[in-house]
């Protein structure tokens, strides 16, 4: 993952002049975070097609060597299954020696004849059919594995595979690929499949390889089972090295499946003693109930029950128009577009990219979308992360001199955030994220730095709503030491100049902070869910608000 982020890395611009702004929809901003979305795509998809792409040309060439090797030792013992067809040459040349001799002799006595030959009689030993079985086996593993990993490289090759039909379409269709590929565990099967099943083929060649000897000599075996038996020890001890330390570079399937193991044995023996505390407490209430005789019947009723039971007409799918099967159903394009967010943000070290991607947040409004986004974890700890560090961040990339861009990049990352928790009316996650985000951020900050007096003419409506929400939260809850109350009331005008682009949910939320304009002092730690409910413009409170507002303006007031 880092040398992804390390490649994937555009230079920045050091005369940017302008953080990316939220767009009105999802992607609408010029193209830049497709543009960067599909580089971060590319890169990915290279990271995995060309690893294993290598890993399995190496298995290729060690699947060609090792078979060739057990092929050789195949042509030394399959003979051993059958008898040596000297002795029964032997044999008919002696019977046809002494027919010739009566011949010579003019002779007419009878010659005893044998029919049975040696052969005959002939068995091979159970240890050469034990060690034709395992060499076999072996070559079998070995045919398997380079059969599998052609059939793998064709895999990749259609991964990679363009399907045409314009950016957009090949974006998507790629992405699709991507989650099919991880679904259906491509990487695990060409990776730690393929190396298990070369690896056992090997294992089997080696028992086999001793036992063979064994059958010529028993020192010889012996010298050669000590060196054998270090190499499994040393290849079962690196991989139990794994399960105690999971950044141990012992990496291999086999360490793999002990560290599944050793995560599964707990679980499995806790569900065993929790299914049998709840049969004993069970059983001990049927037995206290006295329903242990009722419940010999219990076959009984079951066989009336299955003669009761009858079959629901099967739907008939066979008309012609109607598909043989449905298959599973395709991932929406919202879907996909929540999922480029996701991995542009987990993934990407490139602040541009990162700019991109958290701009289009707020533009997502679909609740379960953004339930989606905020229940996984690693996106959720790089986001607030993120959130923390973006001014910091900034600063040192742009240089010091640029703390406007800083500021910038501050609210944007707020916004974000801010958007995504009132709009899932996670009010209680508001004092647990943003809070203590502000508290090692903005305490103390002048009110300009957080409100400030104008914003662009040209910003959207749904980024002035979110940056406005973000600020009043900073304010109520860190308030600077000295209240500009006037400083606050310029910068609710600049955003009240975005409602030229009609939008119900700013002008609600611009209400609610003009209604709590005569007790901004005391509203200290005030509760948000009132504020989430005009941040995402209830019909239920949205009237009394804008009411409450007007009457503000009624009344003049002035402080």
């Amino acid at each position: 993952m880092n040398s992804i982020r390390a490649r994937h890395r555009i230079p920045l611009d050091p005369a940017l002049s302008k953080i990316p702004e939220p767009p009105e929809e999802f992607g609408q901003d010029g193209g830049r975070f497709y543009e960067c979305y599909d580089k971060l795509a590319e890169a990915i998809d290279d990271e995995i097609t060309y690893g294993l792409d290598k890993q399995l040309e190496g298995l290729l060439v060690f699947a060609g060597l090792f078979a060739t090797v057990n092929t050789t030792f195949l042509f030394i013992t399959i003979p051993m299954l059958w008898a040596d067809p000297y002795p029964d040459l032997k044999a008919l040349m002696g019977q046809t020696n002494a027919i010739l001799l009566q011949i010579a002799m003019a002779r007419n006595d009878s010659i005893p004849v044998s029919i049975d030959l040696p052969s005959t009689s002939y068995a091979p030993s159970d240890g050469i059919v034990t060690i034709n079985v395992l060499f076999s086996l072996s070559l079998t593993f070995a045919l398997i594995s380079a059969f599998i990993a052609m059939l793998g490289r064709q895999w990749l090759f259609w991964y990679r595979k363009q399907s045409g039909g314009g950016p957009d379409r090949e974006r998507w269709a790629q992405l699709q690929r991507f989650l099919a590929a991880r679904r259906w565990h491509l990487e695990l099967i060409l990776d730690d499949g393929l190396s298990s099943l070369l690896q056992i083929g090997l294992i089997i060649f080696c028992f086999a390889f001793v036992t063979f000897l064994r059958t010529l000599s028993v020192e010889v075996s012996t010298i050669v089972s000590i060196p054998l038996v270090l190499a499994v020890m040393f290849i079962v001890g690196t991989a139990l090295c794994v399960t105690w330390d999971k950044f141990c570079p012992f990496q291999s399937p086999l360490s793999r499946f002990f560290e599944w193991l050793t995560q599964s044995i707990p679980l499995v023996i806790h569900l065993l003693a929790k299914g049998f505390t709840s049969f004993s407490e069970s059983l001990k209430e049927a037995w206290n109930a006295g329903r242990l005789d009722d419940q010999r019947h219990t076959p009984r009723r079951f066989i009336k029950a299955m003669r009761e039971f009858k079959f629901t007409s099967v739907p008939d799918h066979s008309h012609p128009d109607r598909p043989l099967t449905t298959g599973r159903k395709e991932e929406s394009l919202e879907y996909l577009q929540i999922l480029a967010l996701q991995r542009s943000v987990c993934t990407s070290d490139d602040p541009v990219t990162l700019f991109c991607a958290v701009a289009n947040i707020p533009t997502i409004t679909n609740p379960q979308h953004l339930q989606e986004l905020w229940d996984d974890k690693p996106f959720q700890e790089r986001l607030i992360w993120l959130y923390v560090s973006s001014f910091d961040r900034t600063l040192r990339l742009l240089g010091r001199d640029r703390i406007d861009l800083a500021m910038e990049a501050r609210r944007l990352f707020g916004a974000a955030v801010t958007h995504i928790l009132f709009y899932l009316d996670q009010v209680k996650s508001v004092s647990d994220v943003i809070l203590p985000c502000l508290r090692d951020t903005e305490g103390f900050k002048p009110l300009g730095t957080r409100a400030p007096r104008s914003i662009p003419d040209d910003t959207l409506p749904v980024f002035v709503q979110t940056s406005l929400a973000h600020a009043l939260i900073s304010i109520l809850h860190f308030p600077p030491i000295t209240l500009d109350i006037q400083a606050l009331c310029a910068h609710i005008n600049s955003c009240s100049n975005a409602l030229i682009y009609p939008d119900w949910k700013l002008l609600t939320l611009i209400s609610w902070a003009i209604a709590q304009l005569p007790r901004i002092g005391s509203l200290y730690n005030s509760d948000f869910e009132r504020m989430a409910r005009a941040f995402r413009g209830d019909v239920d409170v949205a009237p009394e608000l804008i009411s409450q507002a007007i009457e503000m303006f009624k009344s003049g007031y002035n402080r």
